[in-house]
């Protein structure tokens, strides 16, 4: 596995599904202001209100596929699931299916935000319960108070960039000033 971030409000996106995982699913997805289409025939309400104009209450023709780059499905039985995957392979799309890492291309990590500080944890799907005790436990040492630290960081490095500075005097510059304030200890 290789791990990227994606700005996924610079791709199209689709969710299937119609019960608690899709609404988990979209949840997360909401948090990085996706541009997300819903699809769900028979979706919870707290699904349907969540998604709002979003929903569409079918699933997705093969033809309606090719224009995603990201497939998410969520709570659908093992055929739904594989057939909706073989068809978006087939369209160039990459599938993410909650807890089936056979049919997925790419895997969710536990994620642990502080602002724009993003730390992931991934077992590559062999044990998302051991992500997700390892995500509690990063989140105990990176409390909320990183946020402000990640921006203060932010400021410096536009600073010293201002300066002149290169890449390896900005990490040094950087390494040494989280040193001074114990911010690693």
């Amino acid at each position: 596995m290789f791990p990227i971030l994606v700005d996924l409000k610079a791709i199209n996106v689709a969710l299937v599904g119609n019960g608690e995982a899709a609404l988990r699913r979209l949840n997360l997805l909401d948090v990085d202001r996706a541009k997300v289409a819903v699809y769900a025939p028979t979706p919870l309400a707290g699904l349907a209100m969540a998604a709002g104009e979003r929903i569409i209450r079918r699933y997705p023709a093969t033809a309606e596929l090719r224009q995603y780059q990201l497939l998410f499905l969520a709570g659908l039985a093992k055929l739904e699931a594989g057939n909706l995957a073989c068809a978006a392979r087939e369209a160039g799309i990459l599938v993410n299916t909650e807890d089936d890492a056979e049919l997925s291309d790419f895997h969710v990590p536990a994620i642990v935000r502080r602002g724009d500080l993003t730390i992931t944890v991934s077992t590559g799907g062999a044990s998302p319960a051991l992500a997700r005790i390892l995500k509690r436990r990063l989140e105990g040492e990176f409390g909320e108070h990183w946020a402000e630290r990640v921006a203060e960081v932010a400021t410096w490095r536009r600073v010293w960039r201002a300066q002149g500075l290169g890449g390896s005097e900005i990490t040094e510059r950087t390494e040494n000033a989280m040193t001074a304030r114990g911010w690693l200890s």
